[in-house]
This record gives structure tokens, C-alpha cells and sequence, in this order.
């Protein structure tokens, strides 16, 4: 089955390329259609925000602490300041399609990236596996999400490829060396942990290619070229000379700032690589990159990654977010252990058959779902319902929960999703003896709740009894299905009802 799937593969690279690339093109935009909103909300609130108060359409006292501690490096935001105000100019100035774009231009740079260095991968694959890496390189299901996102962290994983790329087919001297060190610097811009990838591929160079010191020299020279573009953008940014990347050093390892939103044992993201992908796959991955570590030490891709990891399970504070640069490189280590498989005798060729086929599966239940919902937990599909239905009519949005998580929607916290047309009530549950007072005449009335909110048939004729019918809900359910598998706790889901009766 596994020989099959492999021919299946090859014939699809060699022969329907650029279809396969046609293809994958349409899936990444229409992932990024559906993907609203931000997976965690910095990629909004230091970055969309800061480039609208760059625009003079917000408060720096609306923005997040990290502006006044002077951390963020501004040149992503001021991405989205350019984007932003040639749209203004062509007179495009609904922020739904101005998020959309910068999803899209994501897009369109990270299937750039993927190409370039799955070609510079071709050798290391014979044509048996090459064609299955390719694919696995643009549809490992997490892969196209974290593809679309206009985050820190994708931005940095998508340059860290571009410059393992331009190592793999351009031999180190003093030109190429300086390039490479510009475009590494990119990636370490855009996020500063990034300066461990710099560190591990400076590593590998040191004592794996027993380079000599000259190219280092013009690596230093690129990165620092880079750095200090980025420092003429942060005196753009915050109009005076500001050194963010020492700002952010200092706020968040001496100061040890980040730990005050949590702090999580040395181990947990070898549990994140082992849980968060589905553990199916999760378990494919921790075990190629222990079969990586066993039998190819000296491998390039090894040495970027390990001091990454190593240096981020020591401190403290710890997201899954944070392992996104990471995600381009795991197709990588999942066929170097595929190869490895290859001598295996007939009893264990068929548990590899067996895992494949479940491993697929997996995977294209991943892509249906990142492929279908908003970014993250689905809250902006609150936002987008109201975008489509009542752009320009007043509603009524009642929301339940005063202290629940999920109450923290767009349209009731930040300036750049504006929605004036929107009146909001809170209440603690549907039932609230007065709920039925709240409503409000001449405009429609819409309720958000929880899937926690629904305990049974007593709440369903509770809604009915007041006029509430079921419009929407922001994850899909068939989405709902699938990561009832992987996450049986889950109850992200927000339903949204809307009044069918009138109100007197």
C-alpha cells in the first residue's frame, strides 16, 4: 500500500506539477477565505492594530503594553501599513478584505518558499520518495494554516526555508555568505527567537563543514544589514530611535515579562509536537525527528532545529504558537524516516502500511477543518456573520457569560473591527428572568452562546419559548465531528440565534 501511495505521489510531482501547483494555489486562498480572524491575538494586536494607529485610525493608548515597552519590531506591521494604504488609495476599505489580503500575500510567499526548497531537497530524496515529500511539503495539514496566518511566527518559518534554500544551492563564499545572512536576518526580524535558527545553522557551518571563519564575518555583516533596516523602520515606527530587539531581551528574559502569562514544565513542547498535530501524526513526527537524531547528527536541518527547541523548553514561558516556524521542516524529517523503512521484513512493511493509511486519513481530516473554520477557536466567524447579514443594519447582539472566554469578540474589543451599527447586552444565561426585556424593537436581535450553554432539551424550548431559531454557528458541524476525535472536551463552538418573533 505504501509502495503504492509512493508511485501515486511521484507520478503526480513528475508528471502534473504545475497542476499540483494550480491546485494548491486555489486550496491556500480558500483556506485563507475561510481562515478569519487571528490563531492567538497578538497576530492582530501587534501587528493589524499597530499598523491601523500608524494610519492615525487608533490611539496608542488603545494598543497593546507591548507598544509603550517598545518590543514589537515594526517591520510586519509595517507590511500592513503599505497594504493597507495602497488599498485605501484604490478606495478598498473593507477590513474583512483587507485582513484577506494580507492572508493571501502570506500565501502566495509561503508556496514560493515551499518550492524552492523542496527543490533544494531533490537530491537528498531518491525519486521513490521525493514525489510523497513534495505533497506532504504543501498539505501536511497544518501546513496550509499556519501558510495563511499574517503572524510573526509564520513570517519567520516562511524566510528560515528561503534561507536554508539558498544554503542548500549556493556554496558558501563571501557574496553568497552576506545574502544568506540578509535573508536569515529577515526571519530573525520578524521574530527575534529566530536568532537560535542562526545560531544552529552557524553551529552546523562551524563544525559540521569545518568552514573557515571568512564567511561568518559576511553572515554577521547580512544579518546585521538586515537589523539595522529593521532599526530605521522601529524610528519610523515609534518616532524616536528605538533598539527593540534589546527591549525585547530585556522585558522578557531579565525581566522575565512572559512568565506572568504562564509558565509550563521543561517537556512541554515535546508534548505539543507529540499531541498537537493529532497523535497519530504527532507520533510520525516525534519519531522521525528521534530517527534524524540517531542516524543522520550531522544532517543541516537537525542542527537549525534542535537549539531552538532545547533553548525554548529552558524558559519558562511556553506556547504551541511558537513552534510555527517549525512546521515547514517537519515533511522533512517524516520521509527521512519513511526511507529508513524501506528493509524492513513483510510483518512490519505492513505496520507501516497500517500507520500510513491511518496517518493520511488524519491528515485529511486536518485539512478539511483548518480548511472550513475561522482562524483559532472560530470566534471571528461571530464577526463575519454580521458582515455579511448587517453591514449596514442595526442588531441587537446579546451574548451569555459575563466572566467566559468566550465573550472576547472582535466587535467588542478592538478599534480596527469597527462595529457601529452593533449594540451589545450581556447576560449571565438564558435563564435570566428578564432576559426577555433586554430585546429591542426595530432592530434584530441575535444571541451567542456556548455549545456549553445548550445543557439539554429544557434549554432548546427555553430559546423556542422566546423566539430564538438556530442561523449559524461559528465552527461548522461537521468540523465539529472531527475534533470531537481529537479533542472529545472541546467547546469552542459559539451558536448564533436569531429573534423570529416580534418585540413589543
Amino acid at each position: 500500500m505504501t509502495k503504492l501511495i509512493l508511485n501515486c505521489c511521484n507520478n503526480i510531482v513528475s508528471k502534473h506539477y504545475p497542476l499540483l501547483l494550480l491546485f494548491i494555489a486555489v486550496f491556500y486562498a480558500f483556506t485563507a477565505i475561510k481562515s478569519t480572524g487571528f490563531h492567538q491575538p497578538d497576530e492582530h494586536f501587534q501587528i493589524v492594530e499597530f499598523a491601523n494607529y500608524k494610519l492615525g485610525k487608533t490611539k496608542a493608548t488603545d494598543l497593546s503594553w507591548e507598544y509603550g515597552a517598545q518590543i514589537r519590531p515594526s517591520l510586519q506591521p509595517g507590511i500592513a501599513y503599505m497594504t493597507f494604504s495602497i488599498m485605501d488609495l484604490l478606495g478598498l476599505n473593507d477590513v474583512f478584505i483587507k485582513t484577506l489580503v494580507l492572508r493571501l500575500l502570506t500565501s502566495a510567499i509561503a508556496i514560493t518558499a515551499i518550492h524552492l526548497f523542496g527543490k533544494s531537497n531533490k537530491d537528498l530524496f531518491n525519486k521513490n520518495y521525493y514525489g510523497f515529500y513534495i505533497i506532504l511539503s504543501y498539505l501536511l495539514w497544518f501546513i496550509p494554516y499556519v501558510s495563511v496566518r499574517f503572524s510573526s511566527e509564520s513570517w519567520s518559518g516562511i524566510f528560515l526555508i528561503f534561507a536554508l534554500y539558498y544554503l542548500k544551492v549556493n556554496p558558501l563564499k563571501a557574496r553568497s555568505g552576506f545574502i544568506f545572512g540578509l535573508i536569515i536576518g529577515f526571519s530573525v526580524l520578524f521574530r527575534y527567537q529566530s536568532l537560535l535558527f542562526a545560531f544552529g545553522i552557524c553551529l552546523w557551518l562551524l563544525l559540521i563543514q569545518k568552514s573557515t571563519w571568512k564567511p561568518f564575518i559576511y553572515i554577521t555583516l547580512g544579518v546585521s544589514t538586515t537589523l539595522f533596516f529593521g532599526f530605521l523602520l522601529d524610528f519610523w515606527f515609534y518616532g524616536k530611535p528605538v533598539v527593540t530587539i534589546y527591549n525585547y531581551f530585556e522585558a522578557n528574559i531579565i525581566k522575565d515579562v512572559a512568565s506572568t502569562f504562564g509558565v509550563s514544565p521543561w517537556y512541554e513542547y515535546l508534548w505539543f509536537i507529540f499531541s498537537s498535530p493529532g497523535f497519530v501524526i504527532g507520533f510520525g513526527i516525534s519519531i522521525s525527528v528521534v530517527l534524524v537524531l540517531l542516524k543522520y547528527k550531522n544532517d543541516l536541518i537537525l542542527w537549525t532545529v534542535v537549539p531552538f527547541i532545547v533553548i525554548h523548553s529552558i524558559i519558562p514561558h511556553k506556547e504551541m504558537r511558537f513552534l510555527f516556524p517549525l512546521v515547514f521542516l517537519c515533511p522533512y524529517f517524516l520521509i527521512y524516516a519513511l526511507k529508513e523503512c524501506k528493509n524492513f521484513n513483510r510483518f512490519k512493511t505492513a505496520l507501516i502500511d497500517i500507520f500510513v493509511i491511518f496517518f493520511l486519513v488524519s491528515n485529511n481530516m486536518g485539512l478539511i477543518v483548518i480548511s472550513t473554520k475561522s482562524a483559532g477557536n472560530g470566534k471571528q466567524r461571530i464577526g463575519d456573520f454580521i458582515h455579511e447579514n448587517y453591514d449596514d443594519i442595526p442588531v441587537h447582539v446579546i451574548y451569555i457569560g459575563p466572566i467566559s472566554s468566550y465573550n472576547d469578540w472582535p466587535f467588542s474589543r478592538n478599534t480596527f473591527f469597527q462595529y457601529q451599527n452593533v449594540n451589545i447586552t450581556n447576560k449571565y444565561s438564558i435563564w435570566d428572568s428578564d432576559i426577555e426585556t433586554v430585546l429591542k424593537p426595530n432592530m434584530d436581535n441575535l444571541l451567542m452562546l456556548s455549545n456549553e450553554d445548550i445543557t439539554g432539551a429544557r434549554s432548546k424550548k427555553r430559546l423556542q419559548e422566546i423566539g430564538f431559531h438556530l442561523v449559524e454557528q461559528t465552527i461548522p458541524w461537521y468540523d465539529q465531528k472531527i475534533i470531537s476525535i481529537y479533542d472529545p472536551d472541546n467547546n469552542d463552538n459559539i451558536q448564533i440565534y436569531r429573534l423570529t418573533k416580534s418585540v413589543n
